[in-house]
């Protein structure tokens, strides 16, 4: 390979990094256009200046950069080597980034070879490399839009710094192209080995001390079962009790995760039962039912789950794939709706979580010798953030403080999956406040959710306390009331910021994802009307009443919620297939982004409550099949685990994804299995034994 082209060439890749590259879909087309412009003439005199760059350069030239002194040694032995045609210094050269194919597609990642790099080392001479890479924008992308960075990927002296590296930049820029163009330490990043520091090594510890305690008590359990004969005859024997009552309401969490004790046990016995392994996984896989149960939402939750993952599958993909502009393509099919306005599996969640609250609140308070007062609300409380908070605390420390260490590779960030300030600014997400920062803030972007989940509950006493105490006006008329809040200020927000209405598209989609999008505000329609259908539901499924609906309204009522439903979703294509023009209006857009959660909660409400008053038929038996029992159980543990697992697949790749729709089934398939497995640990090792703790300690 001639040096002069591979000069000319690299001069050529790196000016691009300059260029004003796009930090959305919207702002894609201008970049394209700007690579349009040139042309070959273009490239052709780069060569003939880098060939007579090329011919008047010695390394000698390299005193006239601030290099360190090592940095200074190993590019002379690099250079030497090249001259001599030794085989590690031209992989060196070899494994740089060359400019792809599929630039008119949006390929602005140009990696190089990662692997080559690395080990392309000279021991004679004591020569290291490491693989850096150039990029436009050294900001990670957020959740809020797709970002897009011109990256490209070389290959340095392990001795260079990223300074070192920008100066030599600078001086090759200088030589060739005369201009003012130039590059800055935070323009260059390398891959980094880093050590364990002391907040990882303080996690390591706790993990592997709970795996000891989680270990020691499987083993206590297995004796005791051992000395016993037989732990299914014995009278002190755990029995595996499905108990709706016993649980906390998590949106993803089944009513039925925790058992009862039948006989009673001693506190040791409980504490052994409760963090053993043996006595968990029953709890998870055990598939028994009966009809105090709403299981209907075992299947719901299951499915929504999916869809969840199936939605950031896809749109996760696209910065790490080589042709993002072909999501436009997808975008224009009709079918492909599904995945890109998966916005409402958000939706379905909050609306169970809101069914569950409202159910097992109204039965709670419907007890015999029930007394209503400030510590059962406090109890209520505290039993929420216990039940959510170790799973959820445990996936955000591995997030911020682990995952820098797992993996390596040319789209591998050094700070792991997590932003720098996040090992800092996680107290948001441990107080469930983290809806309430900005994108450049937002650590564990998933955690969104949850602090909306939990502020809901903290809200939901006042819909429920007077539906208690048999106001049911009052109660009524407080849900109107906030639900129409939750109309009035979407329609405000979106009115008062244009661009916002077109979500995620449109050309100010941060405004729309952090006012809107996890805003409890403006997101808690679902979760309100399903604290009213739980409390219908407890109402209704009392033995002696009659909830059978009259066939020809029953079938009715469910093809108004299915056309909903499909009008939620789909109404959206108008506009998708005419991206980046529209068929709707702004102000249609504004009414759209504003009563469609409610219209999708309505509907999904009368599919739960038709299910579950035996006006489901075949698809109350779907739901409530057997198989979902043990994947709803799992669901928490799954959707706390499973944006981890996809950034890690991603981001350890030595090569970029191709959008074709068969390689993202695969992966999506793939996604969905691993998330599952990793859930099954993660329930097993700390959200179950948990939730055995906080039932024997928190009554």
């Amino acid at each position: 390979m001639k040096i002069e082209l591979f000069i000319a060439i690299f001069v050529f890749s790196i000016g691009l990094t300059k260029c004003q590259t796009p930090n959305s879909l919207i702002e894609l087309a201008p970049f394209i256009n700007q690579i349009k412009k040139i042309n070959l003439s273009h490239l052709f005199n780069l060569f003939q200046k880098a060939k007579l760059f090329s011919s008047q350069f010695d390394y000698w030239s390299l005193n006239e950069l601030s290099l360190s002194d090592q940095c200074s040694t190993d590019l002379k032995n690099l250079l030497n080597g090249l001259w001599s045609k030794q085989e590690w210094a031209l992989k060196i050269i070899d494994s740089f980034a060359k400019p792809p194919i599929g630039i008119l597609k949006g390929s602005l990642n140009w990696l190089g070879d990662y692997s080559e790099c690395i080990e392309s080392n000279n021991e004679t001479i004591s020569f290291v490399s490491k693989y850096c890479t150039i990029i436009s924008n050294n900001q990670p992308p957020t959740p809020s839009k797709a970002a897009f960075y011109l990256k490209y990927g070389l290959c340095s002296p392990k001795s260079c710094t990223s300074k070192d590296i920008s100066e030599i930049l600078n001086f090759i820029f200088k030589k060739i192209t005369k201009n003012d163009q130039t590059f800055d330490e935070s323009n260059v990043v390398c891959q980094t080995n880093n050590d364990l520091d002391k907040p990882a090594l303080i996690i390591i510890t706790v993990i592997l001390t709970l795996i000891g305690i989680i270990c020691l008590a499987t083993i206590l359990d297995l004796v005791s079962a051992y000395c016993k004969n037989s732990c299914l005859q014995s009278p002190n024997t755990l029995y595996i009790q499905i108990n709706e009552d016993s649980v906390s309401t998590n949106l993803l969490d089944t009513e039925s995760m925790i058992s009862e004790a039948v006989p009673a046990m001693g506190l040791s016995e409980q504490l052994i039962s409760a963090l053993s392994l043996k006595s968990n996984f029953k709890k998870i896989f055990l598939t028994l039912s009966d009809d105090s149960q709403l299981s209907s939402l075992h299947g719901i939750r299951v499915i929504t789950l999916g869809w969840v993952i199936l939605g950031h599958s896809y749109a996760f993909i696209v910065p790490y794939s080589d042709n993002p502009l072909e999501a436009l393509n997808f975008l224009k099919r009709f079918s492909f709706t599904i995945v890109s306005n998966a916005f409402f599996s958000v939706d379905s969640f909050f609306l169970i979580s809101g069914v569950l609250t409202g159910y097992l609140f109204i039965k709670m308070s419907s007890a015999p010798n029930f007394k209503f007062n400030i510590t059962f609300i406090t109890k209520y409380l505290i039993n929420r953030i216990l039940r959510l908070s170790p799973a959820y605390y445990f996936m955000l420390f591995f997030s911020i403080f682990l995952t820098k260490y797992l993996g390596s590779g040319p789209l591998y960030q050094n700070n792991g999956f997590e932003q720098p300030v996040c090992r800092t600014r996680f107290w948001k997400n441990l107080l469930y406040v983290s809806n309430f920062q900005q994108t450049n803030e937002t650590c564990f972007g998933i955690s969104w959710y949850l602090s909306n989940d939990m502020q809901f509950h903290i809200i939901a006493p006042l819909i429920l306390i007077p539906l208690v105490l048999n106001k049911i006006l009052i109660g009524i008329l407080i849900l109107v009331l906030l639900i129409l809040v939750n109309i009035i200020s979407t329609f405000l927000s979106l009115y008062y910021h244009p661009g916002s209405e077109l979500g995620i598209l449109g050309e100010n989609s941060q405004y729309f994802y952090e006012w809107v999008y996890i805003k409890p505000w403006t997101r808690s329609s679902p979760f309100l009307i399903g604290v009213f259908v739980g409390y219908i539901l407890f109402h209704h499924r009392k033995p002696g009443y009659n909830a059978k609906i009259r066939t020809i309204f029953n079938f009715l009522n469910w093809n108004i919620a299915q056309n909903l439903m499909g009008l939620c979703v789909f109404i959206v294509f108008s506009d998708l297939r005419l991206y980046p023009s529209f068929y709707f209006s702004r102000i249609d857009h504004i009414i759209y982004q504003s009563l469609s959660k409610v219209f999708w909660a309505l509907a999904v409400s009368y599919v739960i409550y038709a299910c579950e008053t035996k006006n489901g038929g075949f698809v109350a038996k779907f739901f409530s099949w057997k198989i979902f029992v043990p994947l709803s159980r799992l669901s928490y543990s799954a959707f706390l685990s499973h944006q981890t697992f996809i950034f890690y697949f991603y981001m350890t790749q030595k090569r970029l994804f191709h959008l074709q729709d068969i390689n993202l089934i695969y992966y999506y398939v793939g996604n969905l299995l691993g998330s599952y497995f990793i859930a099954v640990f993660l329930s097993l090792f700390v959200e179950a034994p948990f939730i055995g703790l906080q039932k024997i300690f928190i009554k």
